[in-house]
């Protein structure tokens, strides 16, 4: 496994994550509330992280037995691969995507790659866009959780009016003093099985519609 791109980036996140175990005893991390967060090209891994159980045998990111992950909180993340491609920005450069997915060498490469295509998910998805984001418009988070909830995902679209990519990752913001309380809102849930409302409710919730550079230095 050398450096970026397929396989080497979601082999190196795998790895990162599965990891957990090896620590969870020494460190008293319980692994019945693991959430998994990022921001952009990171909100997409998170993602994939949760997704992942659902990679076929074939496939080189194919895991037997991989760490559970009970919850997703994506911060202006890129979920849908295909979709980014064909209408996103190129922030990192030309052909970013195509080049982490391997699209020229495999068939299929969305497949074992994008959240969108392994749906359901089967955990709670928070999904965090700003309104004057320009390298991830808001409706790329809108239209993947909009397909998350046709497949009975429990799934939500949360829209900072006032931001742009990077605030709700600052500490110190106001942006961000209200994403902290959505891991309590994850927890939420999925352990009590009711809608987030006293975390959520902070939030305008508008039903309308860490760059990959570092990962792909070595292609």
């Amino acid at each position: 496994m050398k450096g970026g791109g397929y396989p080497g980036t979601f082999l190196y996140t795998a790895n990162g994550a599965d990891y957990i175990r090896e620590i969870a005893d020494e460190d008293n991390l319980p692994l019945d509330r693991v959430i998994a967060t990022g921001h952009s090209a990171g909100g997409h891994l998170t993602g994939w992280l949760a997704s992942r159980k659902k990679i076929q045998e074939v496939s080189p990111l194919y895991s037997k037995n991989p760490v559970e992950i009970y919850g997703v909180i994506s911060l202006a993340g890129i979920n849908n691969l295909e979709s980014y491609a064909n209408y996103g920005s190129a922030p990192c450069g030309d052909q970013t995507v195509e080049k982490l997915v391997n699209i020229e060498d495999r068939d299929n490469a969305y497949a074992d790659t994008s959240p969108a295509e392994l749906l359901p998910l089967g955990v709670p998805f928070i999904e965090v866009k700003a309104a004057f984001d320009s390298p991830v418009p808001p409706f790329f988070g809108y239209q993947f959780i909009q397909a998350a909830k046709k497949t009975g995902d429990s799934a939500h679209h949360i829209l900072l009016e006032k931001s742009g990519h990077f605030e709700m990752i600052h500490s110190g913001t106001d942006e961000w003093s209200k994403i902290r309380p959505l891991f309590e809102s994850i927890i939420e849930m999925n352990y009590l099985g009711a809608e987030p409302t006293r975390y959520l409710s902070d939030f305008n919730l508008l039903l309308f519609p860490t760059q990959w550079v570092g990962e792909l230095n070595h292609l």
